[in-house]
């Protein structure tokens, strides 16, 4: 009971209250604090995350396993993926009123089956723009914030749906890397990344808008900012 929280006649389970749980019977010493959805070590070094799982596919993401594809994903991948199920991660939605009460819904086991499922070049894509968010974006104060490796994963799946299999290839290594960054400039620009499994939830719509007007940048066009640094 101590994990509940009552709203009228209602009890909710709250992250809060349960990541305070689980501190408390985590061996003294070894995690002492919590950050974020997980409990943490007093040098940042171990981060654990305890997760609800549920076995069914959710709702929200049903429409997720008839959409319209190209080949990359077998009906082995997707049925297996549909199988796994999700996990419930404890923290809100930053800012929201019930923000304690909230838990985020993760796909990180469907999206594990999904990088599994890459080939060669699509997975140099992925480490090459993961190495831009690094070493280009990360390091850049008017760029720092507006992007996460979550993203460029997010949109590595929705390319990946959207182009045919036989372009991902060795010796077509630029262009298909080259197609990948027009993208990302395109959905900074527009403030549209849409959820890869909930796509009624665009990431951008919210966070890329916040940060800009957060570093004054509103007035100059995203794909400007990124595509003018060297």
């Amino acid at each position: 009971m101590e994990m509940l929280e009552q709203h009228g006649k209602k009890y909710f389970m709250s992250n809060k209250l349960c990541k305070q749980s689980f501190l408390k019977l985590i061996r003294p010493g070894y995690l002492n604090k919590i950050h974020g959805p997980c409990l943490s070590d007093a040098n940042d070094i171990y981060d654990i995350a305890n997760c609800l799982k549920c076995d069914k596919w959710i709702s929200q993401a049903v429409p997720w396993i008839n959409r319209p594809r190209s080949s990359w994903l077998s009906s082995e991948i997707i049925s297996k993926i549909t199988k796994s199920g999700v996990l419930f991660v404890p923290i809100g939605f930053k800012g929201s009123k019930h923000e304690d009460l909230e838990w985020r819904i993760s796909f990180s086991v469907a999206e594990k089956m999904l990088i599994l499922s890459y080939n060669h070049t699509q997975l140099l894509c992925y480490a090459l723009l993961k190495i831009v968010l690094k070493e280009i974006i990360y390091v850049d104060e008017g760029l720092k914030g507006l992007l996460c490796s979550y993203y460029i994963k997010t949109l590595m799946f929705c390319i990946f749906d959207d182009s045919g299999p036989t372009i991902w290839k060795p010796d077509n290594m630029i262009r298909c890397l080259k197609a990948c960054l027009q993208r990302l400039i395109y959905c900074v620009e527009y403030s549209t990344l849409l959820h890869y499994f909930i796509p009624d939830f665009n990431f951008f719509e919210v966070c890329v808008r916040t940060e800009l007007g957060k570093k004054g940048k509103n007035d100059q066009p995203a794909d400007e900012l990124i595509s003018t640094r060297n």
